[in-house]
């Protein structure tokens, strides 16, 4: 947990496995929120699937779980992210494993993290927000990463966008937004200065880094399996305590 005298919060959608840049906004976070009450859409993009390395044919290649087609509702709006639903969810996970199992069965660090992530492959939801809350905190303790997780569907925001973000901060007496560096398009920040809140970045690796390692991009199941869990965790520790560029 950072130990700021200021309490940072940071936000973000209950992404799929994600990559390791989502564990660095969470560690560095004092607390971190699903934000699992905004809309869905129809594509879905990284909440239900993720890119990761096939080192023998050398490219990526996507993973994820089929969902309902979702259809707007009678507001225009499509479902919020945490009312979707994963098709065949058996059928589904049960390809998602073995697609996972012949991926990195080979590699140095299969045997040390197969059998928890066979668990998080197989636990037990059709929501599929849910099925990702569960995964990126069991990854996250398995990194001792020791953040506070609060979902916003129990915050009782029912704004979007900035202002949600803003929202979300106030209501957990926030004094600094930890926000993602692709925000600065959309991101209003007269709005968190009119509310004394500041905003501060994801401290992340230098280009360099991901040129010599770039499936770092991908889901974190690579850097567990091509690199080690002990690696990956201290990677998330070095990149917050600025002892790695």
């Amino acid at each position: 947990m950072n130990l700021s005298l200021k309490k940072i919060i940071g936000i973000h959608q209950p992404n799929f496995f994600p990559w390791i840049g989502y564990f660095f906004k969470i560690d560095q976070s004092d607390i971190f929120v699903f934000y699992d009450s905004c809309r869905g859409d129809s594509k879905l993009n990284y909440e239900k699937r993720i890119k990761i390395l096939d080192l023998i044919a050398n490219k990526n290649k996507i993973i994820g779980l089929p969902t309902h087609k979702l259809h707007k509702m009678s507001d225009n709006n499509y479902p919020r992210l945490n009312q979707i639903e994963i098709f065949e969810p058996a059928k589904s996970k049960k390809r998602l494993l073995a697609q996972i199992f012949n991926n990195y069965k080979k590699e140095k660090h299969f045997e040390a993290n197969y059998e928890w992530i066979e668990k998080l492959v197989n636990f037990e939801s059709n929501l599929l927000i849910e099925y990702n809350i569960n995964a990126i905190k069991k990854i996250a303790e398995k990194l001792k990463i020791d953040s506070i997780f609060v979902k916003s569907e129990n915050l009782g925001i029912n704004t979007f966008g900035n202002q949600a973000n803003l929202d979300i901060v106030i209501k957990l007496n926030g004094e600094i937004y930890l926000s993602g560096h692709g925000s600065d398009s959309y991101q209003d920040t007269t709005l968190f200065k009119e509310k004394n809140v500041e905003i501060n970045f994801t401290k992340n690796l230098s280009k360099q880094f991901f040129e010599k390692k770039p499936y770092i991009k991908n889901s974190i199941i690579d850097l567990l399996m091509y690199d080690g869990l002990e690696f990956t965790s201290n990677l998330i520790k070095d990149v917050k305590n600025n002892k790695i560029k």
